[in-house]
């Protein structure tokens, strides 16, 4: 079995004369060693993203029928180097190996999408269209650039999905984190179920200085993200990106002041009610952490970031 693809399915691949994750070479003659490399890239672009690998056989005619080439120890090194000759940037995973399919031996070459796509061949970026390859437009390269950043993502925003409400220390939310978050006399009125209450309780203070953080981050000069730490007596927000525009060191945090490194993004935060009105979130946040009796925020910038820290009650 090669990785990703047992037996049964490489055949069934081979024959599957619309599939758009199956490439077919007849032999390594001629230009094949180049369109083998064009159809690599393609392959670990996976701009359809289909998320799982695409296969080039080499040994098979376009209809599927096998031409009977030797599949020899050189043919298989040749076909492995593709993978580190310094053609292909970065360097894609895949694995190559001879199989017996139906009578024949085939080579058979498969190619693991990458994470950090567009994946180029002597620095063009090759995609695939259907059941062809084609060189990538400008709006497939924006594609590929948005998948690679969101591979990238840090480890502290990637989603739990085998997590649910029993992995969750139930006790400690009731007895120590409610009555932080929410007022006692709410507490003994509020008939909400315990899944409604972890969804209210994500404090108004610090969504708004958390939404002010992304809303304002950087994408020009480093691909840090926006993190919230917290902490046994503090919660920390650091941003990348300084103040901007018509906000200052000094001015950071005054009513009504604002200034917006990412304007489509802040359209977009509003259209979806992230943000009722612009320029109030962090006077929003000062007036909510008043009426819980904890410290007003605390902010500190510097050319390239913007820290704030949320104190616990004293």
């Amino acid at each position: 079995m090669i990785e990703s693809y047992s037996t049964s399915q490489l055949e069934a691949m081979a024959t599957d004369l619309e599939s758009d994750l199956v490439e077919r070479k007849e032999s390594l003659r001629g230009d094949a060693p180049k369109k083998i490399r064009e159809a690599v890239c393609a392959f670990a672009n996976d701009l359809p993203n289909h998320r799982r690998p695409g296969v080039v056989f080499v040994g098979l005619r376009d209809d599927g029928h096998p031409t009977g080439t030797p599949v020899t120890d050189r043919a298989l090194m040749q076909l492995a180097d593709m993978k580190t000759d310094g053609n292909i940037v970065p360097p894609p995973t895949l694995f190559v190996s001879k199989q017996r399919l139906g009578n024949d031996d085939i080579a058979v070459v498969v190619v693991h999408p990458s994470d950090s796509p567009p994946v180029r061949y002597q620095g063009r970026i090759w995609v695939r269209t259907g059941s062809r390859r084609t060189i990538a437009s400008a709006q497939d390269e924006r594609i590929l650039n948005e998948k690679r950043r969101h591979g990238n993502v840090s480890f502290d925003v990637h989603p739990v999905p085998t997590a649910s409400l029993a992995d969750l220390n139930m006790n400690s939310f009731r007895d120590e984190y409610l009555p932080g978050a929410v007022d006692r006399t709410i507490l003994k009125a509020n008939e909400r179920s315990t899944k409604e209450q972890l969804s209210a309780t994500k404090m108004v203070a610090l969504r708004q200085l958390a939404y002010n953080a992304v809303m304002h981050r950087t994408y020009e000069s480093t691909n840090a993200p926006v993190r919230v730490c917290w902490f046994d007596d503090r919660i920390e927000i650091n941003s990348p990106g300084g103040p901007y525009g018509a906000v200052t060191a000094d001015s950071f945090g005054q009513a009504g002041l604002v200034d917006y490194r990412n304007p489509n993004l802040a359209e977009a935060m509003r259209a979806l009610g992230w943000v009722q009105r612009y320029g109030v979130g962090i006077d929003i946040a000062r007036r909510a952490l008043r009426e819980n009796d904890q410290p007003e925020p605390e902010f500190r910038s510097d050319p390239n970031w913007l820290f704030c820290t949320v104190r616990s009650k004293s």
